[in-house]
């Protein structure tokens, strides 16, 4: 597929949608996406989940395809304030696990917890996170002082004819986001 010069990221991801071989609905796309003119026109090939997250890295948003639609959020967009609080009152099993992604954590089933748009927020109690061990020559991404983080990936786990009713999060930091916090944590360590 190609587009014609003058061309934006907006207008790349509706073209992507519109030729790709799977049915994409209209979607909701953060109106911060740049709007900014390329002077030359672009030929897109191969998968769309591959133009969708150069498209994403370069905004720093989030995106995510769930029911036929796209889902594309600037990390930006959330509203402060508004979070879901995870304890083990309400269901956290074990203590959330700082990664380089930023923390992975595991409830009960929970369905109010997806991927959504804009980003859903989590709170989790900053005591119970056990911090990744330090290594030579790693970035590590910073915990949030608050204790809040972007939904960015969920798997629920559970069969009717098992004892597994889980929900595994994947949270990234709220304050810089991930890319901001690898390039904090990399300028750190240079210094």
């Amino acid at each position: 597929m190609t587009v014609q010069a003058s061309h934006d990221q907006r207008t790349d991801l509706l073209a992507i949608m519109e030729n790709a071989r799977n049915t994409f609905g209209s979607g909701q796309i953060s109106s911060d996406i740049s709007s900014i003119k390329m002077p030359r026109g672009r030929v897109f090939f191969g998968m769309p989940k591959t133009h969708f997250r150069q498209i994403a890295r370069a905004n720093n948003a989030q995106w995510s395809y769930q029911d036929r639609q796209l889902m594309m959020s600037k990390l930006t967009d959330v509203p402060q304030g508004e979070a879901l609080v995870i304890s083990p009152s309400s269901g956290l099993i074990g203590s959330p696990q700082q990664t380089q992604d930023g923390v992975q954590f595991r409830t009960l089933l929970n369905p109010a917890v997806s991927v959504q748009f804009p980003a859903m927020q989590v709170k989790l109690d900053m005591a119970s996170i056990r911090q990744e061990k330090i290594l030579i020559g790693q970035l590590q991404t910073r915990l949030d002082q608050d204790g809040l983080y972007y939904v960015a990936a969920v798997n629920h786990i559970g069969d009717t004819r098992g004892n597994e009713w889980y929900t595994d999060i994947t949270g990234f930091n709220t304050s810089t986001g991930k890319l901001a916090a690898m390039y904090e944590s990399a300028a750190q360590n240079l210094n």
